[in-house]
């Protein structure tokens, strides 16, 4: 499987006609060729240099979340570098062409659920649309390898622990994965670290959500006082056990 990107002037057509497109996005069949044919564009993608194993992403909703950002970062962890994951051209791509059975299957349109509307929705899962700090963690296929990325700990018997917990709750993600801490690599293994030493608190009880949520606000404001990316592993790990304490001691006297 040779992974390919899209020409930046391809992807921005795509994000200029996401209005006329839309029906498209809710088809079963890929439309790339047919599309940049009606439009006379040439060559709208290139070959990134990279092959890997074909991948059968999982279809369904987000019970396979965890399965599908371990497959896909297992299989590009040693063949991608940062400056190609950083890439949004690779992960639009395959969101459009590899993924697209996925894609349609996972955030579909027709979802009664999402509180976006079906433009943003595209915008947001298919395309380039959000802020540097949320796109790789908001689009269908770039937050499958980040998700991975951001919490494998090699130093675990399980390396994916992180993970797991991570996507327990889709809240999780959002909460951890969405803040001005959240890529820092570092910072996030200890952070999991941290809250799964009191599952019993942020994995089990019926307030569990509300416990992620109260710590990620804590350590988001933590980062207003203090530089979080210059700290040590040491000094990361003394902040998050405070601010765990600070969590579980206000939901002991809810």
């Amino acid at each position: 499987m040779q992974l390919r990107c899209f020409t930046r002037a391809a992807l921005d057509m795509l994000v200029k006609d996401v209005s006329t497109n839309l029906p498209k996005y809710d088809g079963q069949e890929s439309w790339l060729d047919e599309y940049f044919q009606e439009n006379d564009y040439g060559q709208y993608c290139f070959d990134s240099g990279i092959e890997i194993e074909t991948i059968n992403l999982i279809l369904g909703g987000p019970e396979n979340d965890f399965e599908n950002s371990r497959m896909l970062f297992e299989s590009l962890k040693d063949r991608l570098k940062m400056l190609d994951a950083t890439d949004m051209r690779l992960w639009t791509y395959l969101a459009h062409a590899n993924f697209w059975d996925y894609m349609v299957s996972r955030w579909s349109l027709a979802n009664t659920q999402s509180r976006d509307s079906p433009v943003e929705r595209v915008k947001k899962r298919y395309l380039d649309k959000e802020s540097i700090s949320k796109r790789y963690t908001r689009h269908g296929i770039a937050r499958l390898y980040w998700n991975a990325y951001l919490t494998y700990d090699e130093e675990n018997a399980d390396p994916y622990e992180g993970m797991k917990f991570l996507y327990n709750q889709q809240d999780n993600v959002v909460n951890l994965t969405e803040r001005s801490f959240s890529h820092n690599k570092m910072l996030m293994k200890i952070i999991l670290r941290t809250l799964m030493k009191d599952e019993d608190v942020y994995n089990e009880a019926e307030y569990k959500r509300e416990a992620v949520r109260d710590f990620s606000i804590r350590l988001n404001e933590a980062g207003s006082i203090t530089v979080l990316d210059s700290l040590n592993q040491e000094q990361a790990e003394e902040l998050c056990n405070r601010l765990s304490n600070e969590t579980k001691a206000k939901f002991a006297n809810a």
